[in-house]
């Protein structure tokens, strides 16, 4: 088996070294020397438990991918959507996340080098596994090879939607080598063999029933299922992504909450609804700022109100108000299902609020407000760790069993045309709290996923792969609302005017993002994207 011999790693971390832009690292020429105090990769690729240390290291990478505030993918996406607002203090927080949203960004956004790198970090972390380790040797191994490509496919997957023909690295390669743009059909089919191979390895874990929360802290089989059935999906090739999809559905393994509002709970983590997610503990010995993004950010703003300050509430004290619902969002409950449960568990009305004892600041507008606030993404009172100032222990869920439902859907009715995904998606209008359908076509399905999956961060790939995000988002950012309380009438008082830009929309060129500047710069062998 070949291994690995290029450069030396800290005694610490015993594997790692950190992505520069050009998502390729290692060590020069003259650091390849034996030194005291710190373990070269032939040495440190042996056993299993090496192995182990390498993987936790890898989803350690992908935790940083959803918990990193200068460049969470999570946060990216949904800011490239129209389901929020950027939010914040005021105009001038948070300038990159307002780019993004406001369709005013370039290949200088820092966020997005940052998603970019991390997507990468993903990459090499997970190559240093499938480079080193032969999965015949033991059954960690074996599993731990095939977690790792998973989650390198995982990460692909991002890349290949969101920039087009990213470059295909499958080693830990010297900081050197610089790789051009791969085609996107060789990127999908590395995906493909990545996901295939690791289900087909009969490696991979499986919860052992429905409400079993302990084996699906790792990869499961069903969660490189519903990759797989989603990257054919995305594909166009529909029906196998049907077969796949059923495979997970069928599995009786995931199910349903009752209700919406535990999503975010700690005492949920891992519950049935999740596919896969990073992994927090309730520990005391952690310290402050824990999981402080994304909770914290993308809480309701608490300069702005009254009665959030002594955890009173189901909202923490702190909030900085990241991401507020969109109108348009809200729209589409209002117009479609205004009593729904699923409306009425994942956003709250400024009513609620007050019922909640929390209200506006006399003579305070909400930056970004619309009358309605975040409730299925907040910061639980009962998610934190006891004892310190902004830390939670909640998992931030990367994929949920109602998208594979949702997909599912989608695939059947792309094959067997209107009504083909009825039964599907009334699994989810029945568990939303509303009427079943019939007939439903494809428009039914965007609608029912945009309610259902509301800043789960999914809608942005969705809307461009769907060639509706020109026609959607022509005016993102045009102007910019907010919110300053109750008229007269009780009605709320929105000036959706209260910022307006002369640049906004978006465009052909946002079907694909801009290779980072940085990258750019350091390799001279990438091709941006057009009209960047």
């Amino acid at each position: 088996m070949k291994k690995i011999t290029y450069n030396i790693l800290s005694a610490a971390l015993a594997l790692i070294t950190v992505l520069g832009s050009s998502a390729i690292v290692s060590c020069t020429d003259e650091l390849d020397t034996e030194q005291n105090g710190v373990i070269s990769t032939s040495s440190f690729y042996q056993t299993d438990s090496d192995c182990e240390e390498a993987i936790t290291e890898l989803y350690a990478a992908v935790q940083s991918n959803n918990t990193n505030y200068t460049g969470n993918a999570w946060y990216m996406k949904t800011l490239l959507s129209d389901d929020c607002f950027t939010g914040g203090s005021s105009r001038s927080d948070n300038p990159e996340g307002r780019e993004l949203n406001e369709y005013q960004y370039d290949y200088s956004n820092n966020m997005l080098a940052v998603v970019f790198e991390l997507q990468y970090k993903i990459i090499n972390r997970a190559n240093l596994v499938i480079n080193n380790f032969d999965p015949d040797e033991s059954t960690i191994k074996k599993r731990n090879v095939n977690e790792a490509k998973v989650l390198r496919a995982w990460a692909y997957f991002d890349l290949v939607t969101l920039w087009g023909t990213p470059p295909l690295v499958l080693e830990a390669v010297r900081d050197d080598y610089k790789s051009a743009n791969t085609p996107t059909e060789e990127v999908w089919a590395q995906i493909e063999t990545d996901l295939t191979e690791a289900i087909n390895s009969g490696a991979l874990n499986e919860k052992s029933s429905i409400d079993d929360t302990q084996s699906g802290i790792r990869v499961t089989k069903q969660f490189a299922q519903a990759m797989l059935g989603k990257s054919y999906l995305f594909q166009g090739k529909y029906s196998a992504a049907l077969s796949v999809l059923k495979e997970v559905i069928n599995s009786g393994l995931y199910g349903f909450l009752d209700s919406y509002e535990n999503y975010v709970v700690a005492a949920y983590n891992n519950n049935r609804e999740i596919m896969f997610s990073d992994n927090n503990a309730n520990d005391t010995g952690i310290g402050d700022y824990h999981g402080f993004f994304p909770w914290i950010f993308i809480n309701i703003h608490s300069n702005y109100m009254t009665g959030m300050e002594w955890y009173g509430n189901d909202y923490s004290f702190m909030g900085y108000g990241m991401c507020t619902p969109s109108q348009s969002l809200m729209d589409a409950y209002l117009e479609n299902e205004p009593e729904s449960n699923r409306f009425k568990e994942s956003f709250k009305s400024y009513y609620d609020l007050m019922d909640m004892n929390i209200y506006l600041n006399e003579g305070q507008e909400y930056y970004c407000g619309c009358g309605y606030f975040n409730y299925k993404l907040r910061a639980a009172v009962s998610s934190r760790i006891s004892g310190y100032y902004m830390s939670y222990w909640a998992n931030w869920i990367i994929m949920k069993y109602s998208e594979v439902v949702l997909l599912a859907a989608e695939a059947a009715i792309q094959t067997g045309g209107a009504g083909a995904g009825d039964e599907y998606i009334n699994l989810i209008r029945e568990k939303a709290g509303v009427d079943p359908i019939s007939g439903a076509t494809m428009d039914d399905l965007k609608l029912e996923k945009r309610l259902e999956l509301a800043m789960d961060g999914t809608r942005y790939q969705d809307l461009v792969r769907w060639g509706d995000a020109e026609t959607v988002m022509a005016e993102q950012g045009k102007q910019i609302q907010s919110f300053l309380g109750l008229n007269d009438d009780g009605t709320f008082n929105v000036n959706y005017a209260r910022y307006t830009n002369s640049t906004y929309g978006f465009k052909s060129k946002h079907n694909l993002l801009p290779f980072p500047q940085e990258e750019m710069e350091i390799n001279p062998n990438i091709v941006q994207n057009s009209g960047w």
